[in-house]
């Protein structure tokens, strides 16, 4: 049996927002970014999940490109700097 086909096997528990990885997906990317030495929080997991390529975040299972990944994962205003900033727009009303 697989990591992922384990990780599977684990129940949602997030709220509906939060659907946007599946819970194994997100498991499985925590686990092999530790396995590579990602070990410093939020920041650098998305960091590492932004040098996946797209063959890979399929294998996760995730539905999204890579250049979307990083940023969403980071919240509050310092999600939205980043992602606006991304978009090209760092202005004011962002």
């Amino acid at each position: 049996m697989s990591l992922m086909e384990l990780l599977e096997k684990v129940p949602e528990f997030r709220r509906q927002q939060a659907l946007r990885y599946p819970v194994a997906g997100m498991l499985a990317l925590i686990a092999i970014a530790s396995f590579a030495g990602v070990a410093h929080g939020q920041r650098d997991l998305a960091a590492f999940a932004g040098t996946l390529s797209q063959a890979q975040m399929r294998a996760l299972k995730f539905r999204m490109r890579r250049s979307e990944m990083a940023p969403a994962t980071l919240s509050g205003a310092e999600g939205k700097k980043q992602r606006a900033t991304l978009r090209g727009r760092d202005g004011p009303g962002v």
